[in-house]
């Protein structure tokens, strides 16, 4: 990596390489940049599914705004050859967030009465049990990892439940795509491996659909219509993955850049040990200054100029909601951590039609992790020569290991074989 006297986020920006180590080294210096300096720039980059592209970045928080809320400006439709792909059961495509309104709803509202308010809320007790049988697995050690111990397995298995998927197999979807989404290993042995897993997810699907048992999403389909007609197990398919890949990563993600914060800045932390009530918003803090997601790709609608720059109907745009998060104009000394910021209104769920539908069941996640390790684990330490960051942090910024040792203590539940063999 480069040295960081040397690094200029201005030159950067006319080479923008988001997948690149250097990206990842100077990644808060460059979000921090963007709105301030650059709000809406055109560079050249490499997308993760298109390969090199021209695109224009828009990181400043009115731009976003100004035209991620709206279809007709920010098309998120996919181009035809991707639809012919997913239909040929090739490569799924991102549903809904692949079409654009009122197609999406149709999708979406198939979807959102299992991420809902209640969902999440009703799922609560679930997700604590969970996070408690987790934490007993390692406490009496005083050692363990709040990424592989805790946050990974919390989010990969009510990913399972709330899709309908088998939850044994937790880990054979969630190691897959943690790896496929943070570039972690050889391209050619990652697109091999993230195929063999689409292969079994089509295996699933078609199984599960065809027994009246089957729950969560997946259930949801048995009998559901799309724009009057009966689904077709390709679309089933493709909202399935987009279902797998927010679910398995975007929280553990968010989790574990929160416990790395928390174990550097004892003073935050003591501030939410003293004063639990203020924890949601500390996580809305969290979520707005770690953004799990750096941003979306969109295709320009109809001509359009932002900040002075012009858009024309067709370029790629990307939106970098991580880089409106530290938009001065929005939010007063954006690159601290503030808990009791009066300015909430982030963008790490997005905006617009395609706003992340399971927002309140992050939350709840996010939520239930913490105050079980600030319950638990209050004294924990980061053990810093052992964090692993992503190689890769172009789609999910993360940590891919957060170790940390503390004083041991009591279990709270008796062992569970059962339970045991399903983690492994």
């Amino acid at each position: 990596m480069s040295d960081d006297r040397a690094f200029d986020p201005a030159e950067y920006v006319k080479r923008f390489r988001v997948h690149s180590p250097e990206f990842a080294a100077h990644h808060n210096e460059l979000i921090s940049y963007i709105p301030e300096k650059c709000p809406v720039f055109k560079s050249h980059m490499e997308a993760f599914s298109l390969g090199p592209i021209d695109v224009a970045v828009i990181g400043g928080y009115d731009a976003i705004m100004a035209s991620a809320r709206f279809a007709e400006v920010m098309s998120n439709l996919a181009p035809p050859e991707r639809f012919e792909a997913a239909k040929a059961r090739i490569e799924p495509v991102d549903l809904p967030t692949a079409v654009d309104p009122p197609l999406s709803f149709e999708y979406r509202r198939i979807m959102e009465g299992f991420v809902s308010p209640k969902a999440a809320n009703d799922l609560e007790p679930r997700v604590r049990e969970l996070a408690t049988k987790l934490i007993d697995r390692f406490i009496e050690k005083g050692s363990g990892d709040i990424v592989k111990d805790l946050a990974q397995p919390v989010t990969a298995m009510l990913t399972m439940w709330v899709s309908g998927l088998p939850e044994e197999k937790w880990r054979l979807y969630s190691d897959c795509i943690h790896r496929h989404l943070w570039r972690d290993g050889d391209l050619a042995n990652l697109n091999a491996e993230i195929h063999a897993m689409q292969a079994e997810l089509r295996a699933d699907i078609t199984r599960l659909r065809a027994d009246p048992a089957a729950e969560g999403v997946i259930g949801a389909t048995r009998g559901a219509l799309v724009e009057g007609r009966p689904i077709e197990e390709w679309e089933v398919e493709g909202m399935l993955w987009l279902l797998l890949l927010g679910g398995v990563d975007t929280t553990q993600a968010l989790i574990g850049s929160a416990a790395v914060f928390l174990g550097r800045n004892q003073g935050h932390r003591q501030q939410i040990i003293d004063n639990p009530a203020i924890l949601p918003d500390a996580i809305e803090e969290f979520l707005r200054f770690n953004a799990p997601v750096l941003g979306t790709r969109r295709v320009v609608a109809r001509d359009i100029e932002l900040e002075g720059v012009q858009l024309k109907k067709g370029e790629h745009a990307l939106l970098c909601w991580a880089a409106a998060n530290r938009d001065p104009k929005m939010f007063e000394r954006p690159n601290e951590v503030i808990f009791d910021r009066a300015e909430k209104r982030h963008l790490t769920f997005s905006v617009g039609p395609h706003r992340c539908m399971g927002s309140h069941t992050a939350r709840m996640e996010i939520r239930v992790m913490l105050e079980e390790i600030l319950r638990r684990l209050p004294d924990y330490r980061l053990v810093e020569d052992k964090l692993e960051f992503a190689p890769d942090v172009a789609i999910i910024y993360g940590y891919k290991a957060v170790p940390v040792t503390f004083p041991p203590g009591p279990r709270l539940c008796p062992s569970d074989p059962l339970f045991d063999s399903l983690l492994g």
